[in-house]
């Protein structure tokens, strides 16, 4: 392992990384200032009035967003994948082309971004199969290559049939790095580097540390820089629940073969369930702490140990020389708790969830929209005039000028110029038979909806009404049987008497095109919507209905 670089940053560089070594700078805590340390408010803080002071130490706040970079650093330099002090041309002569490690998270996706730095591009994550759909997307978004093993998905070390042994046989081929952070002293003494010794240096008063233990790497290398300084201090060390899960950290009975010398540093073990874990981080989150479960798991040791020695009577006893001062106690917050949300709602009470307005709205009107679907009424008006409508700018005729009389017929006969093989829109007109019977476009299709009437809002103001058009319209035209038939060239009265699966597939078949009108245009835009799903070239009509007679589009009504 190379020797620690010296602390160099630098507060007039502003925070600016540049030149041909600005992500490896980025990623060097010795070139950022430390890691920010928060106090929790009384609303966060149960033992507050008590005289215990509850800092978070933002981990999160690392380039790679979690705990695990810093040993990502140490580990990698360990087996001379990397240097922080090394050149572009160093890098460039990388003789290790492939890292890989037993990792189901932010070790091995922290070790991806920093290897990736120096040159090393292929890293491959031992992983078990039991792991989520989204942390195993979450990893190949980072360019790991994952190889799946079978059983426990945490086990010993030892496991010669677990991730661990995996990885470290593929270690042992040429030009192949196995990290191994749950044996490598590389891992704790990242944290001895630069976790405990900032701790130090931002809170020199500090009496009690909680952590949790998976590797145990975390625990050991803080805990054994803090104590060099307050030996008396009080070590936290947080374990998962027997039986129980939560990112990262281990239960105690999985940390019983590991090599670091943790149990000479930590004064209590903790055991710690999940559902305490995931509510506490999510009532940090809700603060302004954004972290993961395992950071509220490291609190939840913490206030454990609080309680207990409140109701014994012994919490004065934490201040260790601090006399008369407030107890100085610290949580490491770990990760973000973004690939986590699903668990939450596992995990946590649904009471502490917001309820949500209209949620019978996830189940309806889910298909795409698009403002090019809806049309203003010259381009309607267009559009029945000239076959095969184009959304381009072109100039001609005014549609009045070429457009029948309607109230002649409403048969297919047209004196509108049409050229061979260019097909005449489709009309659909959802609204009631009585009003489509009282005026309606030459050659429309009345398709009425039960759900849609004049006085009716718009669909998107009511949610119900929502709901109810959407599922009658997508039963009108999504839900309808695939049939065959022999669809007609350019009429549209044709077309008209076909049943409406028969004229649902000519439409998709042709991509003839299908004009939706409506009262006021908004149901219409919703009916777009879903025959677009369904494969019909539709458009809608801005304000409907009311919209085209206002304008003058000649209709067709009943002979007196």
């Amino acid at each position: 392992m190379s020797s620690p670089s010296p602390h160099t940053y630098d507060p007039a560089k502003m925070n600016v990384f540049k030149g041909v070594n600005s992500l490896v700078d980025y990623f060097n805590p010795d070139k950022n200032a430390p890691l920010p340390l928060v106090e929790l408010p009384p609303q966060l803080n149960p033992f507050y009035d008590d005289g215990v002071r509850i800092y978070a130490k933002m981990l999160t706040a690392l380039p790679a967003t979690n705990v695990k970079s810093l040993p990502a650093l140490s580990l990698l330099e360990s087996g001379g994948v990397i240097s922080l002090d090394s050149t572009p041309e160093q890098r460039a002569a990388q003789s290790i082309h492939t890292v890989t490690e037993s990792s189901s998270g932010s070790t091995v996706t922290s070790m991806a971004m920093i290897a990736r730095q120096h040159g090393v591009s292929k890293v491959r994550a031992w992983m078990s199969n039991k792991i989520s759909p989204t942390k195993s997307s979450l990893m190949r978004f980072f360019g790991l290559e994952l190889a799946l093993f079978g059983g426990p998905s945490q086990s010993p070390p030892q496991d010669p049939m677990g991730g661990i042994a995996k990885a470290a046989a593929q270690g042992s081929q040429p030009g192949v790095f196995n990290p191994n952070q749950y044996e490598n002293p590389a891992n704790p003494a990242a944290h001895q580097r630069w976790t405990g010794k900032q701790l130090l240096q931002q809170l020199p008063d500090i009496n009690v540390f909680a952590g949790g233990m998976g590797t145990g790497g975390t625990i050991t290398g803080t805990a054994t820089r803090l104590k060099q300084d307050r030996p008396d201090m009080h070590v936290i060390g947080v374990c998962v629940a027997r039986g129980d899960k939560v990112p990262g950290p281990r239960p105690r009975e999985l940390l019983e073969p590991v090599d670091f010398s943790w149990k000479g540093l930590v004064d209590s073990v903790e055991d710690v369930a999940s559902k305490e874990s995931y509510t506490l981080s999510m009532q940090l989150c809700r603060y302004g702490i954004v972290c993961g479960p395992s950071s509220g798991f490291s609190l939840q040791g913490l206030f454990q140990v609080l309680e207990r020695r409140k109701k014994q009577g012994t919490l004065s006893q934490l201040r260790q020389q601090n006399d008369g001062q407030p107890i100085q106690a610290v949580f490491l917050c770990c990760d973000l708790p973004f690939q986590y949300v699903d668990e939450y709602f596992d995990k946590c009470d649904e009471k502490l969830f917001p309820p949500i307005a209209n949620e019978h709205l996830f189940k309806v009107d889910q298909y795409k929209y698009s403002t090019s679907w809806i049309l203003d009424v010259a381009s309607a008006q267009t559009m029945l005039v000239y076959p095969r409508f184009s959304t381009e700018r072109v100039e001609l005729p005014s549609p009045s000028e070429l457009s029948p009389d309607p109230s002649e017929s409403d048969s297919d006969a047209s004196s509108t110029p049409t050229s061979l093989g260019l097909l005449r829109p489709a009309i659909i007109d959802l609204r009631s038979r009585a009003d489509f019977a009282a005026g309606h476009l030459a050659h429309a299709r009345n398709i009425p909806l039960s759900s849609l009437n004049r006085e009716d809002p718009s669909p998107y103001e009511d949610a119900v009404l929502l709901a109810t058009q959407f599922t009658e319209l997508n039963k009108r035209f999504v839900e309808q049987p695939e049939v065959a038939h022999e669809c007609p060239g350019n009429g549209v009265a044709e077309l008209n008497q076909l049943s409406l699966p028969e004229m649902l597939a000519c439409l998709k078949k042709s991509q003839r095109e299908a004009l939706v009108i409506d009262y006021s245009g908004e149901t219409g835009r919703l009916a777009v919507s879903v025959l677009r799903h369904a494969g019909v070239k539709a458009y809608s009509v801005v304000k409907g209905w009311d919209a085209l007679v206002a304008n003058g589009v000649q209709i067709v009504k009943p002979k007196a």
